[in-house]
């Protein structure tokens, strides 16, 4: 664990560095922190994505990036460190005692093995590409979920240490880690409401911890940009959070749509250049835009995915999303009714999140937000669990948006636990 902690020191220099050209050091709200250290993770997720067509993950690049983290720490680090300071006095004993606890424990518990099934399957294989090759034309054909490309994956590939022998896939554990510490550091000024459900949205991906997933991810950059209004984030930061979210995973797309919706016209321009390069990744490394959610084609191309492959993983949805029982015609024998029928009326974990879903949903509804930010979240939950129903009604796809709609109504909990 000690040598965890030590990884992670490094990576709070690396990703906060590369946060401070975007920030300066200045920002001041809540989850600064957290969002200063995204925001260096979206900018070499991006500068990745254009290597990666080149080449694997070396580490003259990653030397590049620590060089351009150190220069951002030597001439923004003094502001940093001031308004640090100023606001770390600002908070109490007891959430200075939280955020160590908490950045201890999820440090803890990133250090343990993974049991997490995806992660033999396929996490640790991808980190292991991108290492040696990067991007390939139709690399699906080779391995079916190497065709994500995911820029989590990419990341891990650069700085896990493998080039002294070492792999430390744990990144998703120090995003967190810094996620929870500062969340608690700042529960009186965040609300105690909202610290209360983000952290119970946390519990739920507790078994993902320790593994490279990138719903997890989602879900932080999700909280982040809910909590914060337009204009404490500004758009630089909100850009690259969004683009860590989509090149990670296809569903963060639906983060692009809600960059898009923003006022002004420069949001509209930076949510439409995002969606081409998601586009570009998915046609040059499967032949399909939305793969791995959807078989829809902007042209054929020699190099695309079988058919077959998305009939196999449809069957594969039949048995584990649905339970259906595994016969040979199952995949052809149920209809998207009878998969959302025994959706709703099941009793597998997958029916209880998607429940607390629609309650969600609804008591948004009743509640009747005027905010117009709040009514832009509610749009996008509403798009994003409607495609969750007809695409991919996975349990671990839906908990990244699962606790919006109960942060958005937590404003009374925080007041009454405040004595407001």
């Amino acid at each position: 664990m000690l040598l965890l902690l030590g990884l992670f020191v490094f990576y709070f220099f690396l990703f906060r560095g590369l946060g401070l050209w975007v920030d300066k050091g200045r920002h001041a709200i809540p989850l600064g922190t957290v969002l200063g250290v995204l925001s260096g993770a979206g900018f070499m997720a991006i500068v990745l994505y254009f290597y990666h067509f080149f080449a694997g993950s070396t580490v003259y690049l990653l030397g590049l990036f620590v060089l351009a983290a150190g220069v951002a720490w030597w001439r923004y680090g003094e502001i940093w460190w001031i308004n640090t300071l100023s606001t770390f006095k600002e908070t109490t004993f007891n959430e200075r005692l939280l955020a160590v606890a908490g950045f201890l424990i999820i440090t803890a518990y990133s250090a343990l093995p993974s049991s997490v099934i995806d992660e033999g399957l396929y996490y640790a294989q991808a980190i292991l590409w991108f290492e040696n090759y990067g991007f390939l034309k139709g690399l699906a054909n080779f391995d079916y979920y190497l065709g994500q490309g995911s820029s989590l994956h990419a990341l891990e590939s650069l700085v896990n240490m493998h080039y002294l022998g070492l792999r430390f896939n744990d990144l998703g554990g120090f995003f967190t880690a810094v996620w929870t510490s500062n969340l608690l550091l700042k529960s009186k000024a965040i609300g105690y409401g909202k610290v209360l459900v983000a952290s119970l949205g946390l519990l739920s991906f507790i078994t993902l911890l320790s593994a490279s997933n990138a719903d997890m991810l989602l879900y932080l950059i999700a909280t982040t940009l809910f909590v914060s209004t337009h204009d404490q984030l500004g758009l630089k930061a909100i850009f690259l959070l969004v683009s860590l979210a989509a090149l990670s995973k296809l569903s963060g797309l639906i983060l692009v749509i809600w960059l898009a919706l923003q006022p002004k016209v420069l949001p509209k321009v930076a949510a439409s250049g995002l969606t081409i390069l998601v586009l570009i990744k998915g046609m040059y490394l499967t032949g399909y835009a939305l793969f791995p959610f959807l078989d829809w084609q902007i042209s054929s191309v020699p190099w695309q995915l079988p058919q077959v492959a998305f009939e196999m993983q449809g069957k594969l949805k039949a048995i584990i999303v649905h339970e259906w029982p595994v016969l040979e015609s199952f995949y052809e024998s149920h209809s998207q009714y009878e998969n959302i029928k025994k959706l709703l009326f099941g009793t597998g974990f997958t029916s209880i999140v998607c429940w607390l879903a629609l309650v969600g949903l609804v008591l948004m509804v009743l509640k009747g937000f005027k905010d117009s930010n709040v009514k832009k979240w509610f749009l996008i939950i509403i798009l994003y669990f409607f495609l969750w129903f007809l695409l991919s009604a996975q349990a671990r796809l839906i908990l990244p948006f699962l606790f919006l709609p109960y942060l958005a109504l937590s404003t009374k909990i925080s007041d009454s636990l405040t004595g407001r």
